[in-house]
């Protein structure tokens, strides 16, 4: 349960670092950022993988070990971000992969690969 934690932390640590560093950061060749390149949108897009590991991060602290909505609810924002890096792969998956691979390996240590079952 600790590595769990952990884990999560980690996740959403590196959230908020890529974040903050495309935000603010010379992302682009000439130094210009990635708001600056595309406009204040891309705020909301980087804002995401922040809000899914803070997400993933509560539900860890508040919801029991062994629950179905935690389980659920880990399993459903680590597919969510596959999805994104997916999305993205050619420009922000690259940033953002550690962090998927990091909540894939807390989804799996929680509710493993079985089917969820509700009760």
């Amino acid at each position: 349960m600790k590595l769990t934690k952990i884990a999560a932390w980690a996740a959403h640590l590196w959230a908020w670092a890529v974040g903050l560093w495309m935000t603010f950061g010379p992302f682009y060749s000439d130094g210009a950022t990635l708001v600056e390149q595309n406009g204040a949108y891309v705020l909301l897009i980087l804002l995401f993988p922040i809000l899914m590991s803070g997400i993933a991060l509560l539900a860890i602290r508040f919801i029991d070990a062994g629950r179905v909505a935690r389980k659920a609810l880990l399993w459903t924002i680590a597919l969510v971000l596959v999805a994104l890096c997916i999305a993205t792969y050619i420009s922000l998956c690259i940033f953002y992969l550690p962090m998927v691979i990091v909540l894939l390996v807390v989804a799996i240590r929680e509710g493993g690969l079985t089917a969820v079952r509700w009760r």
